[in-house]
């Protein structure tokens, strides 16, 4: 794996201080209003729309995307806050029809819960129509249509343009709740730090935990859990919308004898640890693997209901990344521009994916379970400053989509760098 290079283009080029409209137009990010930005994923286009919203395309599948300042005209007053009815009347203002709440389902993505109504068209082909809280007063509704069995792929996209979705202030939690109350009793524990790069934020309690990045300094962040690592070492759990919102991580956590503490610190509950992920490469795969994957009597993934088909797939990156660096706000770069000797042949590459045990190997790198149904990762330890994460998250046996995120410090900056990703079997 690879470690971007864009930190010393943009020291040289002075990008950072380059005001916005001296940027180049960009047709794969859509300028959504109110400071959010999404990132279309490879193979969708805008499209001209005269509607509200914004119609993107690839072959015969479209999502409409309606915007937040669309939805803050659809979503009545008295259904601020409860997501189900914020659908409901986005598709009422939309089509003039009134849905049955009995109708909808709702899922996780974090850090955001999805509600969805699933559709067959007259004519041929499905859709659904998905509304994402962002915040108590903030949604986004996405209006997908597909052929019959390419729903799920335009799905996937839907995913990676959340998961692009730049600007956000969540009040969701990573466990998708909202405003998590952190103690036990008495006042809140807030934590800080006076100088940059001083505290490590890692993905669970432990020195033996990737560290993905710095606890900003100047800033105070909530706690809302802790846990005793297995040297004795206390550790907080944060909110990772607010403390590391860039990482692909799905928990933050900080050493307690790290930071500087506010509040009824004492008396902040206990959260529950994630499993430890090893850093693995290359590992071999088990007997009887081969092309073909593990024996037919190998045990399905135990974190999720999807489990995955063996043979080979293909993981595909976005064109467009985002990266930010301590101090600077976050931009968005091309892919190439943000990993170290990244060509042509790196958007994408092929291998074959089959399950071992409740683990799953992909072109020899092992992905372990995060604890979040359906969803993996690998860890690469690219030695000195340098680490990165992919992180993938199964939608159908034959779909996954994803991120890859690295973090590093560079001329004494801590930086992260985040692209979206793609899977599909061949």
């Amino acid at each position: 794996m690879r470690f971007f290079r864009t930190l010393l283009i943009v020291l040289a080029l002075g990008i950072f201080a380059l005001p916005v409209m001296a940027q180049p137009k960009n047709t794969s990010i859509l300028n959504l209003g109110d400071g959010y930005e999404i990132l279309l994923p490879s193979g969708w286009r805008a499209a001209d729309w005269d509607g509200d919203g914004f119609l993107v395309e690839s072959g015969d599948s479209s999502i409409l995307l309606l915007d937040p300042a669309t939805m803050a005209d659809y979503v009545r007053a008295a259904s601020q806050g409860d997501l189900g009815e914020a659908l409901l009347d986005a598709y009422e203002a939309y089509l003039d029809e009134r849905l049955d709440e009995g109708d909808l389902e709702f899922s996780q993505f974090p850090p955001y819960e999805i509600a969805q109504w699933f559709f067959e068209l007259d004519e041929g082909g499905e859709g659904v129509f998905i509304t994402v809280e962002l915040n108590e007063q903030t949604y986004i509704a996405f209006d997908v249509v597909a052929p019959s069995g390419e729903r799920d792929e335009a799905v996937n996209a839907v995913k990676l343009m959340l998961a692009s979705l730049t600007g956000v202030e969540a009040a969701t939690s990573s466990s998708g709740t909202l405003n998590p109350v952190s103690t036990g009793g008495g006042d809140p524990c807030f934590v800080s730090v006076d100088a940059a790069n001083s505290a490590a934020l890692r993905v669970g309690p432990g020195t033996n935990r990737s560290s993905v990045a710095f606890l900003p300094a100047g800033v105070e962040f909530e706690v809302i859990g802790a846990a005793t690592a297995a040297d004795g070492s206390e550790w907080f759990k944060l909110d990772k919308a607010d403390a590391a919102p860039r990482s692909a991580a799905n928990e933050i956590w900080v050493a307690r004898e790290d930071v500087d503490t506010n509040g009824d610190c004492d008396a902040v509950s206990d959260a529950v640890a994630p499993p430890v992920v090893p850093i693995i490469n290359n590992p071999a795969p088990p007997a009887g693997g081969g092309d073909s994957g593990g024996s037919q009597g190998s045990p399905a993934v135990n974190t999720g209901s999807i489990v995955p088909q063996s043979g080979n797939w293909t993981l595909v990156f976005a064109r467009q990344s985002s990266m930010s660096c301590a101090g600077y706000e976050s931009i968005t770069v091309n892919t190439a521009e943000a990993w170290t000797d990244w060509s042509e042949s790196d958007f994408s590459y092929g291998g074959s994916l089959f399950q071992s045990g409740s683990n799953i190997v992909f072109a020899g790198d092992t992905y372990v379970p995060t604890g979040s149904p359906n969803q993996f990762v690998t860890s690469f330890d690219l030695g000195g400053n340098y680490n990165n994460q992919i992180y993938i998250t199964f939608n159908s046996p034959t779909s996954f989509f994803g991120q890859m995120s690295g973090n590093g410090i560079f001329d004494g900056l801590a930086c992260s760098s985040t692209t979206s990703a793609s899977g599909r079997r061949n």
